[in-house]
């Protein structure tokens, strides 16, 4: 089951930004409405612009948080798709941590195993390191963790059939508890 679809992050920046120019207009409008009928700037529409500053913050503030990241290839995320069994797959997974968000290019979660498929890692231990500790915070048995970096994969034929194993055995409860545990850390 696909839980993020491949082109998450472009329509939530598209989103983010329509949200952010919505609202921003929507403050100066109410702003300008108030200087224009009582001509002055002390008056209850600019408290109410003012307090419209808020979602305009917002929205704007999670469009620059993942303006950064792009959305992951289009033929890797249609190879994991097209796999047999029962799995759940987030395309665009971005982790939050205190100081920085993780980025996964796809999580293939199955019954028994939890791919973390990047493609051009940045700091790709520091990332485990933080991934292995939310998960172990969780119950996680590390051995249960398998990251991939795409880059430096040789056959990714042949991982697309390992990880095609994996998503045929039934474990259904495993499944699903890995599915939720990966669900809560995202944002």
């Amino acid at each position: 089951m696909i839980i993020r679809e491949k082109d998450y992050l472009k329509k939530r920046k598209r989103k983010y930004l329509l949200a952010s120019l919505m609202w921003l207009v929507i403050m100066f409008a109410i702003f300008l409405l108030g200087y224009m009928t009582t001509k002055t700037r002390g008056n209850i529409y600019t408290v109410l612009a003012a307090i419209l500053v808020l979602p305009v913050a917002q929205y704007s503030t999670q469009l620059f948080v993942i303006l950064r990241f792009k959305d992951p290839d289009p033929e890797t995320s249609k190879q994991l798709e097209s796999i047999k069994g029962k799995y759940s797959l987030f395309h665009s997974a971005l982790i939050p941590d205190e100081k920085r968000i993780l980025y996964f290019d796809h999580i293939f979660v199955t019954g028994s195993k939890i791919y973390c498929i990047m493609e051009n890692p940045k700091d790709i231990n520091d990332t485990k390191r933080i991934l292995n500790k939310k998960l172990k915070a969780k119950g996680i048995s590390l051995n249960k963790v398998v990251y991939i970096e795409k880059e430096k994969t040789k056959d990714l034929g042949n991982l697309f059939k390992k990880i095609e194993k994996d998503a045929i055995i039934e474990r259904e409860e495993d499944l699903k508890e890995y599915t939720q545990l990966i669900a809560q850390m995202m944002m």
